[in-house]
């Protein structure tokens, strides 16, 4: 695992060189960019088992190391079309992309855009793309926090479909509309007919303020269960002072859980960081999710999930491009849903994550 890090870096790098010495050019008004992105990462649990909760995806392995994310992508950009596709390996395509043809797995992005409005920025997507939906990404470097949240977790960070999008005139507001083939879905499933729908609206009146509403609506289930899903994440991002930055954010979503009754969760979220010095900061999370009826994370006592988090990460940015950083993160639920060794399970299970990442 350790040998096939150093060999991403070293990729990673070469094409870095390549992107800046001989950044290609098609004419005078198109380019070619090559990047890139690789994590490693080791966790420590006390009496876990190998392997972190099935309602986590990333950095999924515990008292091991691991590659969370090597990513190499390239865009295309030109007056009025542009393309990004991006491949990779790691816990993050491997968990994430359970029950997607084997040659998903490797994409993480695919897509090919058209300029429709070039006042308005007006363009129309089409393929395989990162998530509208989220206050975090898989990129742990555009992340307050080493992990991800149990939210980000448990809502769509890849998407397939058509994207129509723009802004206004003034760049302040961004939005786009979503035709999807499903629930961070590739290839629609066989038993489910209907596409599904998302929307996003950003509002950044500068530079120190962010507001983003997104959605979905669609069917997570086969058509037989008669299912609609209907899904809001809402967020605010806004630097309190020089020092301070503050995420808040709210998603809520209903869906079926029986065959004809619905039920709904929700999960609200903080994020403060803190610049203590240059190149060096503090971040804390702290989280609730809560399920009525187990419609996305399931617990053995058949109850209702709730499961309140919190973690402490701290980041030492070493280059431009390279992070240390290390994590403490805590849950505790009133179900017995952490697996421990020897088929215990306990309410309450704690996590150090330590990880160094490279970015192009």
């Amino acid at each position: 695992m350790i040998k096939k890090l150093v060999f991403s870096i070293l990729l990673l790098q070469s094409l870095d060189s390549f992107a800046q010495q001989n950044e290609s050019t098609i004419n005078k008004d198109s380019t070619i960019t090559f990047g890139g992105y690789a994590e490693a990462y080791y966790t420590y649990s006390k009496n876990a088992t190998d392997q972190k909760p099935s309602f986590l995806y990333n950095h999924k392995r515990n008292n091991q190391v691991g590659i969370n994310l090597a990513l190499l992508n390239a865009a295309y950009n030109e007056e009025k079309t542009r393309a990004n596709v991006g491949v990779m390996f790691g816990d993050y395509g491997q968990f994430n992309y359970d029950g997607e043809p084997n040659w998903a797995t490797f994409l993480y992005e695919a897509n090919f855009g058209l300029l429709i409005n070039k006042k308005r920025n007006i363009w129309i997507d089409a393929g395989i793309f990162p998530s509208h939906i989220g206050i975090e990404t898989p990129i742990s470097n555009d992340c307050w926090s080493a992990t991800r949240s149990i939210v980000s977790e448990n809502s769509p960070y890849y998407e397939s479909g058509i994207r129509l999008s723009g802004s206004s005139l003034n760049k302040k507001s961004y939005w786009a509309f979503c035709y999807l083939n499903g629930w961070q879905k590739i290839i629609k499933p066989a038993d489910i007919s209907q596409p599904s729908f998302g929307a996003q609206y950003v509002y950044t009146p500068n530079d120190r303020f962010t507001f983003n509403y997104s959605n979905f609506v669609g069917r997570s289930q086969a058509d037989s269960l008669k299912s609609l899903r209907i899904y809001n994440d809402i967020f605010l991002k806004f630097a309190a002072t020089k020092k301070i930055e503050v995420k808040i954010g709210f998603d809520f979503g209903n869906d079926s859980y029986q065959l004809n009754k619905t039920s709904w969760w929700f999960t609200p979220i903080v994020f403060a960081r803190f610049k203590i010095k240059e190149r060096n900061y503090i971040s804390v999370r702290n989280e609730y999710f809560f399920d009525k009826n187990q419609i996305i994370i399931k617990n053995l006592d058949n109850k209702e999930t709730s499961i309140y988090g919190c973690s402490l990460n701290y980041d030492r940015q070493l280059t431009e491009k390279s992070l240390f950083r290390i994590e403490f993160k805590q849950y505790s639920s009133t179900n017995k849903i952490f697996e421990k060794k020897s088929n215990l399970f306990s309410e309450t299970q704690s996590f150090v994550t330590a990880g160094f990442s490279f970015k192009l």
